[in-house]
């Protein structure tokens, strides 16, 4: 068996956290505040309203988004609709109240949607982002990594890490620097 000599964590603090005992890990596990969300997705056989491609929440935080719009992410003519209520840091949610909410919102902008339905996700508690970069922490700027300070040769990639971007590109981001550090790594111990 041979040892690794380098370790790269695509994934969030928590279970970084639960993979390599570092001090630095731990305390960006315990300071991270995960975004939650219930989610419900639906592939229609086509668009009802396609003027209503678009909508996000003033008064509550809710999100709908017809990504076969600009995307290629379903069938020619059909569509794929995704709704999204953010939920508080520490609320406590009712699945049922959070369905028939999601639910509303595809009747106003996609009325007639029951009847082209064809398949659907509901996802009544998942994570959005592993953490919300917060103003206590330095906004974006505080955020960790990606290179572990206390474990030599480990790094942390995810849309918690690095300090540029949002979800996917934060994750991307993270990413790519990790690479680039690791290829720099790399070719020095090559030439050593």
């Amino acid at each position: 068996m041979r040892e690794c000599t380098c370790l790269v964590l695509a994934t969030g603090p928590a279970a970084a956290r639960s993979i390599v005992g570092s001090e630095a890990i731990a305390s960006w596990a315990s300071s991270a505040t995960p975004v939650r969300a219930v989610c419900l997705d639906v592939a229609l056989s086509r668009v009802p309203c396609p003027r209503s491609l678009f909508a996000l929440g003033v008064d509550a935080p809710l999100y709908l988004s017809v990504h076969s719009a600009t995307a290629h992410v379903a069938p020619a003519g059909s569509a794929l609709v995704s709704t999204m209520k953010y939920l508080a840091p520490d609320e406590h949610t009712d699945a049922g109240r959070d369905r028939r909410e999601l639910e509303g919102l595809l009747d106003l902008l996609q009325p007639g949607w029951h009847d082209v339905l064809v398949d659907e996700q509901w996802l009544p508690g998942m994570v959005a982002s592993n953490a919300l970069p917060e103003a206590r922490t330095g906004g974006a700027r505080g955020r960790p990594g990606p290179r572990v300070p206390d474990v030599p040769n480990a790094w942390v990639v995810g849309d918690w890490t690095g300090q540029e971007g949002m979800l996917l590109d934060a994750s991307l981001a993270s990413a790519e620097r990790t690479a680039d550090e690791l290829a720099a790594m790399l070719a020095l111990s090559k030439a050593g």
